[in-house]
């Protein structure tokens, strides 16, 4: 006696409709209209979870996050991986928060090479030349700060120009297209002058960069961003120490140029890659 229940099902409720209907309701056309409105309520549903998701960057289809970064007004990067943009946008507020201090760039960048974080610091000297401050991001995010005095950082010989300032970020844990950095042929340049062979491309480079400068308080400067192969290299509680091939471990006036000009000898550490760099401040 009893009808036929349509027998494609798109949702639950559509499905849990067709199960507790009573045989006179399941009829062909009757059973149609039921599912039609128990179908109406699965659409709903549907939209309902996508619009939820939608705000939701770790969470969400990978075409939101555009969406995402424009409301929040986080911008993401063309060669960030996509767990760094998910990791940002969803700790848009504090990124805002710490907008234009050394902890916010440092952590505005940091997701860039998960799975692992790298340590990170960030230096400047003040502009009577006597204290360096040294800012460091640890792998497990905490943050510290220690001022060195003596200063153990002299880039140039140029401390009034005070709102200069240096990223360092340790290459341990090998961390993808990072690890196989080298910049030593003399024939291949950034456009700025930096010399790079292999490992990060221009484009790396640049999101780098501008993901420093771009969470960098208006009035300072971005001078240079160093990758280190040592971990225990760029101690802020270090003094400069000169090997016995030239270079200093620390600057000492000298890592403007990359080898002294008389001698022809390397200013700056073996370990350490220069990816980007703006030479020697001219201070009116």
């Amino acid at each position: 006696m009893g009808g036929r229940a349509v027998s494609s099902f798109r949702g639950a409720i559509q499905k849990f409709v067709a199960d507790i209907s009573p045989w006179f309701i399941r009829e062909k056309n009757r059973g149609a209209v039921v599912q039609a409105g128990a179908l109406a309520l699965d659409d709903t549903i549907t939209m309902l979870d996508q619009g939820l998701r939608l705000g939701q960057p770790l969470d969400c289809e990978s075409s939101a996050l555009p969406i995402i970064s424009a409301d929040r007004g986080i911008r993401i990067y063309e060669t960030e991986p996509e767990a760094s943009k998910r990791t940002r946008l969803s700790r848009w507020w504090q990124l805002h928060r710490r907008r234009g201090t050394h902890r916010g760039e440092m952590e505005n960048l940091a997701p860039f090479f998960l799975p692992a974080r790298p340590l990170m610091r960030i230096v400047h000297q003040n502009g009577g030349g006597d204290i360096a401050t040294w800012h460091t991001l640890n792998q497990d995010e905490t943050y510290t700060v220690h001022q060195q005095s003596p200063s153990n950082w002299d880039w140039d010989g140029v401390p009034a120009a005070w709102a200069r300032w240096w990223a360092i970020i340790y290459r341990e844990p090998l961390i993808g297209w990072l690890e196989a950095a080298t910049y030593d042929d003399p024939d291949v340049e950034f456009d700025d002058g930096t010399l790079w062979d292999g490992g990060p491309s221009e484009t790396q480079i640049r999101d780098i960069v501008e993901a420093l400068q771009e969470a960098q308080a208006g009035h300072s400067h971005l001078w240079g961003v160093i990758v280190s192969d040592d971990e225990t290299s760029f101690d802020p509680t270090a003094a400069a120490v000169t090997d016995a091939d030239g270079w200093t471990s620390l600057p000492t006036g000298n890592w403007w140029v990359a080898a002294d000009a008389i001698t022809g000898l390397p200013t700056r550490p073996p370990y350490a890659s220069f990816i980007f760099e703006q030479g020697k401040a001219v201070v009116p």
